[in-house]
């Protein structure tokens, strides 16, 4: 029998974004380990893998040199980075035998019934 989607979640469960005047949104950056090795519990951001939305909609991968926190005296909003998750298992079983898998990983297809979805990966 093929495995239904049992439930969706998201982790984190609960994230809070800074709001910022700017229309351009923080370029998206990473927590990585400083260069330094003897650094006493500091961290450093490092620039990653950006959309950047252009004025007719479409959209395009970018990767920024630098991170802009400002523009002149506007603070660029903050959007948290949030992974979908799908709890997998076979209509009827024992939810302890669910598997958790990421959205990303998830396919099938979906049909509308009632007033819930019914979904099989």
């Amino acid at each position: 029998m093929a495995e239904e989607i049992q439930a969706l979640f998201c982790d984190p469960p609960i994230a809070i974004a800074r709001l910022g005047g700017s229309t351009a949104p923080l370029e998206c950056c990473s927590w990585q380990e400083p260069p330094n090795p003897r650094a006493e519990g500091a961290t450093v951001l490092a620039p990653d893998w950006s959309l950047t939305v252009h004025a007719d909609g479409s959209v395009e991968p970018m990767k920024a040199d630098t991170i802009r926190f400002r523009d002149g005296a506007l603070i660029r909003p903050v959007c948290p980075f949030i992974e979908v998750w799908a709890r997998l298992g076979e209509p009827g079983s024992d939810p302890r035998t669910w598997r958790d898998a990421p959205g990303s990983r998830v396919q099938g297809r979906c049909s509308r019934t009632r007033v819930r979805s019914a979904c099989s990966v």
